[in-house]
């Protein structure tokens, strides 16, 4: 049992965050563990799970009569599982009522922090919660940068204006502590939108809760599962991995592609359909597309699979460069599942040395052979344990906390 010493004083903690992502959720629970009494505002809406868990931990926010009227029109109500589904149409009365929640909350975040007098504040994303919190006045405050914080955009797209740079600057201005993952790689796109490095803790990741991702006693399977388990993302290169996969499937191999990306959504299943009438895959029976998945139930998914497959090509969609590594590919790993990736910026800190010949150079030539050979290599218990242990040595979900929670409790940093 993880033993946490109780916080003396005034411990509230104020999370600015989506309270439908599970990261938040994390987040919530790891805090409260630790002494915490959390609150949490939301921009975007809390749906009923939410409502049912977090329950007066979460800063209701006055209801929009406009979003009241919308959200009574069937073909315009969201998705109760709209962040499995990586978001929403900007029509729908979710990113309707998201964008007046953020207009109201920059007028009033001073009078509902004052109210709430939080120890400290911690944001996920500098943009655009960070840059609520340094709107806030707070002196302490911890943000988390993430790969869309520090992502290069055309100033004609709406995600330049989202992420616009004066934006950034202000957040990274007032917060006390920056997370920034990778420093080789996010440090640049930093300085490339004029912010200034020295308040930044630069640490791999969050981390994964390796005691609950864990891998099965035994890898010998007679055939081959791959999964994709990130959030679906129009940027992403399903069209290479299905091409890829197809060949493999028409050599003979037995061999299953589970793609649990959120894809039930109509917003996201409709181009993924596109992709696989474009592909010939249709009705081929080496996939297997799932609905909605509870978090809870994902690390018994990940144990009966064999090979991850991260979907991101920078030759395709170049803003991907920043994205870095995700949750769902160090929870693979964690369940020692054999990772293949393409080469880009990002993710050499967590592979092990074995891991480096499942890495690729592009989609068009070299996705197929690494696939393959990480199907032919999939009964190697030795090679699966060193993906686990990476993870392990790399990826602390407790200590990255411990750090966070130091500084938000006023910890001198030599102590930390």
């Amino acid at each position: 049992m993880h033993k946490v010493k109780k916080i003396r004083m005034n411990n509230t903690l104020l999370i600015i965050a989506n309270v439908t992502n599970i990261h938040t959720h994390r987040f919530i629970r790891e805090f409260r563990l630790r002494g915490w009494s959390v609150r949490v505002l939301s921009p975007q809406p809390p749906n009923r799970i939410n409502r049912r868990e977090f329950g007066d931990a979460i800063i209701r926010l006055p209801a929009n009569a406009i979003y009241r009227c919308l959200v009574k029109l069937p073909q315009l109500r969201y998705s109760e599982f709209h962040n499995i589904n990586s978001g929403v149409k900007w029509y729908e009365p979710y990113s309707i009522t998201t964008l007046f929640n953020y207009a109201y909350l920059i007028l009033s975040i001073r009078r509902i922090v004052k109210r709430i007098n939080p120890r400290g504040i911690f944001s996920i994303y500098l943009t655009m919660n960070g840059f609520l919190a340094a709107l806030s006045g707070h002196e302490r405050i911890v943000c988390s940068a993430a790969g869309a914080d520090v992502s290069i955009h055309e100033k004609r797209s709406i995600s330049y204006w989202i992420n616009h740079p004066a934006i950034l600057r202000i957040a990274m201005k007032k917060a006390g502590m920056v997370l920034g993952f990778d420093r080789d790689t996010f440090e640049p796109l930093f300085k490339k939108k004029g912010c200034g490095t020295d308040n930044i803790k630069w640490m791999p990741h969050w981390g994964v809760e390796t005691n609950r991702f864990t891998p099965r006693s035994d890898f010998k399977n007679p055939n081959c599962t791959f999964i994709c388990s990130r959030p679906y993302r129009m940027q992403f290169d399903f069209e290479s991995i299905l091409l890829a996969l197809k060949r493999i499937y028409q050599e003979g191999n037995d061999i299953q592609f589970i793609i649990a990306s959120g894809a039930q959504s109509e917003k996201n299943l409709k181009p993924l359909v596109q992709s696989l009438h474009k592909t010939g895959c249709v009705g081929m029976g080496f996939i297997r597309i799932l609905g909605h998945i509870d978090y809870e139930k994902l690390p018994a998914l990940q144990r009966q699979c064999d090979v991850y497959i991260d979907p991101i090509n920078i030759r395709k969609s170049p803003e991907t460069k920043g994205w870095g590594v995700s949750g769902s590919l160090l929870e693979a790993m964690s369940c020692g599942l054999i990772p293949v990736i393409s080469r880009r910026p990002g993710f050499d800190w967590i592979l092990p040395n074995e891991a480096i010949s499942f890495v690729y150079n592009d989609f068009e030539n070299g996705l197929y052979h690494a696939l393959k050979k990480a199907m032919q290599s999939r009964n190697d218990l030795a090679l699966r344990m060193s993906m686990r242990n990476a993870v392990i040595q790399k990826a602390n979900w407790k200590k990255n906390l411990g750090t966070i929670n130091d500084f938000l409790t006023g910890k001198p940093a030599g102590d930390r």
